[in-house]
């Protein structure tokens, strides 16, 4: 954790309810918090093991990041610790997917698969869409979700930019879509907006690393006041974006 990370991350401790619920006044919220942060229900060690595995995991592979312009030979134990969502962020995502029962899901970064495969695990009778730059990365995602027998994941290969206009009006919905990758402003603000334009009132936009950086951070400001956005909810490691009608625009930061 860098210096600009931890001082945010002191700010938003003194300054967030807590997943108790405390405080906080909307029944919706409060039902997000009792349903997603406090579930229990969902665990799944096999993929925790899959974790661990790539943890440890000496095999170099060409590892490129569209995102920064990078290529360069990496070991996937060190893809795997700078990349991979936490078993916490995984778990919250499982339980959010359980709580807004979306048709289908996208997830743009697949990484090396652990996400991906919460999700798949999640939604047993939906697809789950997700996107990797990284042709290496890719490939041990796909040994991964196969050892693990889910069937209900398409993987597709190449820049979010390339593949997301064509998608986006094909996806069933409501939708939950997952951002995970090129952690800067104005990308981040450009998928948002993409996947905003085609989102029904029911979706879910989840965006990771919201303080990861002051880009992500500005990115963040500027998501919370989209038009479009009704509710958003700050957990430190992600924000969540909700659309739904009928609820007063509010935001909310919670620590988990």
């Amino acid at each position: 954790m860098n210096f600009h990370h931890w001082k945010s991350y002191v700010k938003h401790f003194f300054t967030s309810h807590s997943r108790k619920g405390h405080g906080i006044h909307s029944p919706f919220v409060f039902r997000f918090t009792e349903h997603v942060l406090r579930s229990s229900s969902l665990c799944f060690p096999l993929l925790e093991k899959e974790r661990h595995a790539l943890y440890t995991q000496k095999t170099i592979i060409a590892f490129t990041d569209h995102g920064t312009g990078t290529s360069e030979p990496r070991r996937i134990s060190k893809i795997a610790r700078k990349t991979l969502a936490s078993k916490k962020d995984c778990r919250i995502l499982s339980a959010l997917i359980h709580f807004v029962s979306p048709a289908c899901c996208l997830e743009l970064g697949t990484s090396l698969g652990i996400t991906t495969a919460y999700m798949a695990s999640a939604l047993p009778g939906g697809t789950i869409f997700t996107i990797e730059g990284c042709g290496e990365v890719l490939r041990h995602a796909m040994d991964l979700t196969r050892r693990q027998q889910l069937n209900n994941i398409i993987f597709l290969h190449g820049t979010f930019d390339s593949i997301l206009p064509a998608l986006l009006p094909q996806l069933c919905k409501p939708f939950l879509a997952f951002v995970d990758g090129n952690h800067s402003y104005t990308p981040t603000l450009s998928y948002f907006n993409a996947l905003a334009g085609e989102a029904s009132p029911e979706s879910v936009i989840v965006i990771h690393d919201i303080h990861l950086n002051k880009q992500m951070e500005k990115a963040w400001e500027a998501i919370k006041h989209h038009p479009l956005t009704i509710i958003s909810i700050d957990l430190f490691s992600m924000g969540i974006i909700f659309f739904r009608k009928g609820l007063q625009r509010q935001h909310f930061r919670i620590r988990v």
